[in-house]
């Protein structure tokens, strides 16, 4: 009990000192890390990859997708520029154009118009395997809108002192 309340307040002070407010991640707002986890802090996300949704003829969607990647999590961004026509069940998902990774569904559609973003927690190589975001209508297995993913997926410098 003694050294955990110890540790505890030696991760605070030793925090606090560099000038910064913890974070879930042992960082401060400088992006600086703490002793106790330096492995969890990454630099901000920067874009990697991007492409614009191509409609499938029958259903309209338009606009443009980019990747944002991190250390250990990566957000995928459909653009302000992105819009949707409606249908049952649509799903924002990463796909591998050859079959042979199975689809990632990043999560609902949010909304048929504007900017909204998906949250990953998957390793910079898992991520390179996807190439390309996809609307997805899951009710009836059907492509609403194709984006091809281009760059290349590099890893952000560490940011870490």
């Amino acid at each position: 009990m003694k050294t955990s309340l110890l540790a505890t307040a030696f991760f605070v002070f030793s925090t606090v000192a560099h000038g910064g407010v913890l974070d879930p991640y042992g960082c401060n707002e400088s992006r600086r890390c703490s002793f106790a986890c330096p492995q969890f802090c990454e630099a901000e996300p920067r874009e990697v990859r991007q492409g614009s949704f191509v409609s499938n003829g029958a259903h309209e969607v338009d606009g443009s997708v980019t990747i944002a990647g991190g250390r250990f999590t990566s957000i995928v961004t459909l653009g302000p520029d992105f819009s949707s026509v409606a249908g049952p069940d649509l799903r924002v998902v990463l796909r591998d154009s050859t079959g042979v990774k199975e689809m990632k569904v990043l999560g609902p559609l949010n909304a048929l118009q504007g900017e909204q973003k998906f949250m990953l927690n998957v390793s910079k190589n898992e991520l390179a395997q996807y190439d390309e975001v996809v609307i997805y209508c899951a009710r009836f297995s059907v492509d609403f809108g194709v984006a091809k993913l281009v760059g290349e997926m590099q890893m952000p410098p560490k940011a870490c002192e």
